[in-house]
């Protein structure tokens, strides 16, 4: 404890203690109207319409606080995604984050004489989710990366690097463009499909 007291400074030990009471009153607030008021009141911007369900945590606050953290109207922030405020976060209008995704915005492989901080050393970098873009449950995006306007990342993806407008990623693929009839039945050049169903042997389609 000591040991930790001394790197970080009695200044932001101060600064930890007041941003985890902020924190723990955060939790008190039951309903999502209320969260996006108490966000408001401690620096954040949160849009019109931005609905921030339970569960949802916030580490680091005593880098940036709640300031560090820009919402845009009519996001939706879903269950137990965590926000890491070392570095500014900044969500455009109708995003959506799926349940406990992650947002890093910094990487610190421990003590200063760690032996892997000459190898990794630590830095931070905002992260920035533009309009109309969804980041699916459990997905991590790390510091620095950009998620394009109106692109579309899989559920467990790891994403390290940024995608560009209307993409899509996965856990397991590289990023390509969003088809145009993408999840509609279509093929990538928005004709629509002609399979058919097979008959049973009563003539019924088959399930």
């Amino acid at each position: 404890m000591l040991l930790g007291l001394k790197e970080i400074g009695i200044r932001k030990a101060l600064r930890y203690l007041y941003t985890t009471l902020l924190a723990i009153l955060y939790k008190l607030m039951v309903f999502p109207q209320f969260r996006a008021v108490f966000l408001r009141a401690c620096g954040a911007r949160i849009g019109r319409g931005t609905i921030i369900c339970s569960g949802v945590r916030f580490i680091n606050l005593h880098r940036t606080g709640y300031r560090g953290l820009t919402v845009g109207d009519y996001c939706w922030i879903s269950e137990e995604v965590m926000f890491d405020l070392a570095d500014r976060i900044t969500l455009g209008n109708n995003v959506t984050i799926g349940q406990r995704a992650i947002l890093l915005t910094h990487l610190n492989v421990g003590y200063q004489h760690h032996p892997l901080q000459a190898s990794f050393p630590a830095r931070q970098q905002p992260v920035r989710v533009a309009d109309g873009a969804f980041v699916g449950p459990y997905t991590i995006v790390v510091a620095g990366v950009e998620v394009g306007a109106g692109s579309f990342v899989m559920a467990r993806t790891l994403l390290s690097r940024s995608l560009g407008d209307g993409m899509f990623r996965t856990e397991v693929t590289r990023e390509k463009k969003i088809p145009v009839a993408f999840f509609a039945g279509q093929d990538d050049n928005g004709q629509a499909g002609t399979r058919q169903e097979e008959p049973t042997s009563s003539g019924a389609p088959a399930e």
